[in-house]
C-alpha cells in the first residue's frame, strides 16, 4: 500500500536516494510532530482507509515493507508523500482537497488516483520527491534544492537526457496511478474528464511549493491530463478482463500483452498466465471432458464444456496430459504466474493461480510449497487451503501414501468456516466418491448443489446424484438483456450511435479494433463488429430475483462479476455497478 501524489509526488524516478538515514523517513516522526487524524475527528478518514485498502490490493508491492496510510493533522505542503518505511503520509488538508466541491464517489476516485500514483513510487523505491520536500523545507530556495538533489542523486540536471528521463518517469507514474485506480474499480473520468475540472490543475493551484512542476524538465498539469487521455493502457486491461470473462482467452491475451508492453505489472502477468491456464483446460476438456472437472480449483471458473461421467484419470488421461498444445499452454501459464509471484512477494492471486497450474501439470510438491507462501501472506485463505488439500491428496496418490482422511478433514474445516465457498465442498464430495464413501458423498453433493445450483460443476453433482437435467440448458438459462448498443455488425442505428461517441483505434498484430466511449458506455469493436458493451449503472437489486442464478461467479479486487447467458454484472457491496453485454455464443 503506498503513496499519494502531490504534484511533487508526481516525480517518479527509479533511482533511489543516496540521502543518509533521516528521521522523516519513518512514520513515527510524522506522528510525533503532527499527530494523527482518526474517523471520529474527520469522517473522510474512514472513506480514505477503504480507498487505500482497495488501491493497495491492486498495486505492486515490495517484500521489505507493507504499505500503510497515515493521515496527519496538517493542512499545507507536503499534502502527500510516500516515505521509505512504506508509509503514505497524507495531510488532512490534502484529504479535503480530494473531496472539495464534488460528490463523495468522485472524491473517492480522486483519492484513489493519488494513492495509486504514490504506490507506484513506493513499488519502485522512488523517493526523489520526499528528498525534495525535506530540502525545500530546510532551505526554502528552489535553486539550492536542485543543487542538493544533483549532489545526492548524482544527476546532471542540465543534461537533456536526464530531463527527458525525468519527464518519462513522471508521466509513467501518472499512468500507473490511473491503472491502479481503474483496477480497483474507480472511475478514471474523475481525473481526466474533458467536461469537468482538470484535477491536476485543481491540485496544483493549492500547492505552495512549485518545484515539482514549475521546472522545465517536468510536464505540467495540462500535458499530464492530455497524456493520460491518449493512453489505451487501462482500456487494454479492462477489455482484456471482459474478454477473459466471456471465455475468449486468446483475444484477452492479445490485449493483456499490449498492456504489458507499457505497464509490466504483476497483475497483467498473472492474467496472461491465467488465460493460458484456461486454454490448457480447454485442451484437456476437448480430449476428455471429465478431466478438468475432477476437482474444483479456485481458478477453474471458466470451463465452457459440460460435464460427462467421471471416468477417472487412467491411461486416457495420461495421453491427454501429454498433448503438445496442452503442455505449451500450461508451461506458459506457469512461466507468467511465476513472474507475477516474484514481482510482489505479497501478491496472493498469482500464488493461488500458480498452485492450480502446478496441480494440473502434476507438480504437487511444488504446488504445496507455493501454497505455503500464500498462507503466510493470508493465513486461513480458503482458496489456498482448498488447493493445498487437493495437492496433498494427489501427492499421496502418486506416492502410495494415504492422505485421504487428513485431506477430508482439512476440506471439512474450510467449508465449515466458509459455508458459501463451493470449491471445498465439491472437492470433498469428489474425494469421498473416489474413496467409495458413497453415503457421505451423496450428502456432500447435495450440500454443494444448495450452494452452487447451476453450471458445469452442478451438472457433475446432479449426475452423481442421479438427477436428470438438460446439461446444455442448465448453464444457459436465465434472462437475456438488451444492450444499449446493438452487438454485431456496425451499421444503421449502431453506426449513428457510435459516431456520437469518442473513438480510439488500435492495432495489435492482426487484431484491429476500436474503443468507443460516451454517456457512461464503453464499446469494444473488432473488425467492424461490436463485441462487448460496458454500461455504468448504480442500483440496488435482489440479484437472485432480478437475474436468477449466474452461469459463473468471478471474484475481483472490489467485489464480484456474475456471468449470465449474454450479459454480466459487476457487484460491489450488494449494488450493481456495471452491466456488460456480449454475444451469447462467446460463453
Amino acid at each position: 500500500m503506498k503513496q499519494v501524489f502531490i504534484l511533487i509526488v508526481f516525480l517518479s524516478l527509479v533511482v533511489p536516494s543516496a540521502h543518509a538515514d533521516n528521521p522523516k523517513d519513518y512514520a513515527s516522526w510524522w506522528i510525533k510532530n503532527y499527530g494523527v487524524v482518526d474517523s471520529k475527528t474527520d469522517p473522510l478518514v474512514s472513506r480514505a482507509e477503504k480507498v487505500f485498502e482497495r488501491v493497495a490490493a491492486a498495486s505492486d508491492k515490495r517484500g521489505n515493507r507493507l504499505p500503510r496510510l497515515i493521515i496527519i493533522k496538517a493542512s499545507g505542503d507536503p499534502y502527500a508523500q510516500a516515505i521509505k518505511d512504506g508509509s503514505v503520509i497524507l495531510t488532512q488538508g490534502g484529504l479535503g482537497i480530494c473531496y472539495q466541491g464534488v460528490t463523495l464517489e468522485k472524491g473517492d476516485a480522486r483519492l484513489a488516483f493519488i494513492l495509486g500514483h504514490e504506490l507506484a513510487h513506493l513499488a519502485k523505491d522512488d523517493f526523489w520527491h520526499s528528498l525534495a520536500f525535506v530540502a525545500l523545507k530546510e532551505f526554502g530556495d528552489e535553486k539550492r534544492v536542485r543543487e542538493i538533489l544533483a549532489n545526492e542523486l548524482k544527476w546532471d540536471m542540465a543534461d537533456p537526457k536526464t530531463q527527458e528521463f525525468i519527464r518519462k518517469q513522471e508521466l509513467q507514474a501518472d499512468c500507473y496511478g490511473l491503472i491502479y485506480m481503474t483496477m480497483s474499480g474507480y472511475d478514471p473520468k474523475a481525473i481526466i474528464d474533458r467536461d469537468g475540472t482538470n484535477f491536476f490543475e485543481d491540485w496544483v493551484s493549492k500547492i505552495t511549493g512549485k518545484i515539482a512542476y514549475s521546472d522545465a524538465t517536468h510536464p505540467g498539469p495540462k500535458e499530464r491530463a492530455e497524456f493520460l487521455r491518449a493512453q489505451l493502457g487501462p482500456v487494454y486491461f479492462t477489455f482484456g478482463v471482459r474478454l477473459y470473462q466471456t471465455g475468449r482467452y486468446s483475444d484477452a491475451i492479445l490485449l493483456f500483452e499490449a498492456f504489458k508492453e507499457k505497464f509490466p505489472s504483476r497483475e497483467v502477468f498473472s492474467n496472461i498466465g491465467l488465460c493460458h491456464y484456461q486454454l490448457a483446460m480447454r485442451v484437456l476438456s476437448n480430449c476428455d471432458e471429465s478431466l478438468p472437472l475432477r476437482f474444483k480449483l479456485p481458478t477453474l471458473l471458466d470451463i465452457d464444456t459440460l460435464g460427462g461421467k467421471l471416468r477417472g484419470w487412467g491411461s486416457e488421461a495420461s495421453s491427454c496430459l501429454k498433448q503438445e498444445t496442452f503442455l505449451k499452454h500450461i508451461n506458459t501459464s506457469i512461466h507468467y504466474l511465476k513472474i507475477a509471484a516474484e514481482m510482489d512477494p505479497t501478491y496472493l492471486p498469482a500464488r493461488i493461480n500458480l498452485s492450480s497450474a502446478l496441480i494440473i501439470s502434476g507438480e504437487y510438491a511444488k504446488a504445496m510449497s507455493v501454497l505455503d507462501e500464500a498462507l503466510k501472506i493470508q493465513p486461513g485463505n480458503p482458496e489456498a487451503l482448498c488447493n493445498k488439500a487437493v495437492s496433498l491428496y494427489l501427492f499421496g496418490k502418486v506416492n502410495n501414501i494415504d492422505t485421504g482422511d487428513n485431506v477430508l478433514g482439512l476440506l471439512r474445516d474450510v467449508s465449515e468456516r466458509n459455508p458459501s465457498f463451493s470449491d471445498a465442498i465439491y472437492n470433498m464430495a469428489s474425494i469421498q466418491s473416489e474413496r467409495g464413501r458413497n453415503a457421505a458423498a451423496l450428502e456432500t453433493w447435495n450440500r454443494f448443489l444448495k450452494v452452487e445450483p447451476t453450471g458445469v460443476y452442478a451438472q457433475v453433482a446432479k449426475e452423481k446424484l442421479g438427477i436428470k437435467s438438460d446439461d446444455k440448458s442448465s448453464a444457459k438459462k436465465g434472462p437475456e438483456m438488451k444492450s444499449p448498443v446493438k452487438l454485431g455488425d456496425i451499421k444503421g442505428e449502431t453506426e449513428k450511435i457510435l459516431k456520437g461517441m469518442k473513438k480510439k483505434e488500435f492495432i495489435i498484430g492482426g487484431f484491429n479494433g476500436e474503443v468507443y466511449e460516451g454517456g457512461g458506455i464503453k464499446v469494444l469493436a473488432i473488425d467492424n463488429t461490436v463485441e462487448i458493451v460496458e454500461a455504468e449503472t448504480e442500483k440496488e437489486a435482489d440479484l437472485k430475483k432480478a437475474y436468477g442464478e449466474p452461469v459463473k461467479k468471478l471474484k475481483n479486487l472490489y467485489g464480484s462479476t456474475l456471468i449470465y447467458g449474454n450479459f454480466a454484472i459487476d457487484v460491489v457491496d450488494g449494488r450493481v455497478k456495471k452491466m456488460v453485454y456480449f454475444k451469447k455464443e462467446t460463453i
